[in-house]
């Protein structure tokens, strides 16, 4: 099973859907009740709670106000036994699909308008980076720009790191650098200004990878986008996935260097 996050953005509360049935009909290893954990880092170490159960078939919706006094990135998860109270990493859950990964809903609501997707976070390795596009922001004078950057690495240990947006068309300096962190879900509000139409925006990381989720708004909150993209590997489908995932990195990061 994967972790699921309650997500944080200004003006929102965040909310996550567990659902106890799975994405397909051919890998079913479990019909019985699923215990609710809520996972976050507390003074080191990762610390997990019991904060419900999901009977079979069944969905429920849990924010921050369910979870108790959680501060920080606060991980949801289901599991057939309780988690332990403590652990110097991050647990390791059973996996029960593969095809797609089992998923919740984590969403948004700002006033009376929600949105939402179907997804799932894996812990990430420390030594790894990101690159990707801001193609999902949307335009318009009205509009409020977010990127929440979802990261996860196993040890409980505090790092930062340097998100970098580019032009395209012209990489020899970042157009904005914001300040990032692990094991957080990192809120970086991105100005019209940085990525109007006749720009592609290159985003990249070297210090660390995660999930950009791309969240914009209309400024009386009448109406949301919440979006991702995919790492580069997606581009792919049969081969060497990671080898050409390596390949558009390298040429990428090249250009951030030498252009």
């Amino acid at each position: 099973m994967s972790y699921y996050p309650i997500l944080t953005a200004p003006d929102s509360e965040g909310f996550t859907v567990l659902h106890n049935f799975p994405p397909n009909n051919w890998e079913i290893s479990s019909r019985g009740p699923k215990y609710v954990n809520a996972t976050t880092i507390s003074e080191g170490v990762w610390t997990s709670k019991t904060i419900g159960f999901l009977d079979h078939m069944e969905s429920k919706t849990y924010t921050r106000f369910d979870v108790g006094a959680i501060e920080g990135l606060c991980l949801l998860s289901l599991t057939e036994a309780p988690l332990p109270e403590v652990s110097p990493q991050l647990p390791n859950l059973k996996s029960q699909t593969f095809i797609p990964n089992w998923r919740a809903t984590l969403g948004l609501r700002r006033k009376d308008a929600v949105v939402s997707y179907q997804g799932e976070i894996e812990a990430f390795p420390a030594k790894a980076s990101l690159l990707t596009s801001g193609l999902m922001l949307q335009h318009g004078q009205n509009v409020e720009n977010y990127i929440l950057l979802i990261n996860v690495e196993k040890e409980p240990v505090s790092r930062s790191g340097e998100l970098r947006l580019f032009d395209a068309n012209n990489m020899s300096s970042p157009l904005a650098t914001f300040g990032v962190e692990n094991n957080k879900i990192n809120i970086i509000p991105f100005d019209q200004n940085l990525f109007h139409t006749g720009r592609l925006p290159i985003i990249a990381c070297n210090e660390m990878t995660g999930i950009p989720l791309y969240f914009s708004c209309l400024r009386d909150s009448s109406a949301l986008s919440l979006e991702h993209t995919h790492p580069p590997m997606s581009l792919a489908i049969h081969g060497n996935r990671l080898g050409v995932q390596r390949l558009i990195k390298s040429f990428w990061f090249g250009k951030m260097n030498h252009d």
